[in-house]
Order: structure tokens, then sequence, then C-alpha cells
């Protein structure tokens, strides 16, 4: 019983949890924000691509 107790009351994997949870929270907000303005990226890149193409060697 001792032992059942002593696990309960550990915290050493909780810290472990919480970077796990913040970690999907960004995660998630940066797969949301890529989603949102993806037509707005491809025309940033296709103008790099475009400028790059023309630029002289």
């Amino acid at each position: 019983m001792q032992l059942l107790s002593n696990l309960w009351k550990d915290e050493g994997g909780q810290t472990f949890v919480e970077y796990a949870v913040i970690l999907a929270v960004i995660s998630l907000g940066m797969i949301a924000a890529l989603t949102v303005f993806r037509t707005e990226l491809q025309a940033v890149y296709a103008t790099i691509t475009a400028r790059l193409a023309q630029a002289p060697n």
C-alpha cells in the first residue's frame, strides 16, 4: 500500500506531461496558421522563385 501511495504522490512525470501538452498546443496552432495562410505562402514562394530565376548568375 505504501508503494501505491508513493507513486500517487510522485510528481516527476508531471513536468514531462506539461511540456508535451504545451508542445501539442503549439504544433496545432502552427498547423492551423499554415492551413489558413496556405494561399498567401504559396504566392510568396512563387514570387521568390520567379525573382531568383530572373536574377543574373
